[in-house]
């Protein structure tokens, strides 16, 4: 996909939900030491909003385009993912401190519109 007009989107499906809490316990862990403490919030956040999200108003998106809007959440201390979501248009738009895992960590939410 090397243009934009290329990109795809889809709502995921229940399958998707393990992959995702998976690959946050696995990347998470490995590339910045977060413990299970991440992966049970992540798990848990996870399963919570597939059990009770409103469908008319909010879901994840594996991929987007054309007028579709995104957002994504990370934490402050991940300075080269914040780097690159700057630099493909995604906006900063949120902040809270979470202390779930340990350590007090900014979590950011980083909007974007297509």
């Amino acid at each position: 996909m090397n243009n934009i007009d290329d990109v795809l989107i889809r709502t995921y499906k229940p399958v998707d939900i393990d992959y995702i809490i998976k690959r946050h316990r696995e990347i998470y862990y490995k590339e910045y030491g977060f413990g299970s403490q991440f992966g049970d919030y992540v798990e848990k956040y996870v399963n919570e909003f597939n059990k009770k999200h409103d469908d008319t108003k909010e879901n994840i998106w594996i991929a987007e385009s054309k007028g579709k809007h995104v957002f994504l959440w990370t934490v402050d201390k991940l300075q080269t993912a914040r780097h690159l979501y700057s630099k493909y248009g995604f906006k900063l738009r949120e902040t809270k401190v979470n202390n779930s895992w340990g350590e007090n960590i900014i979590e950011e939410r980083w909007d974007l519109y297509i």
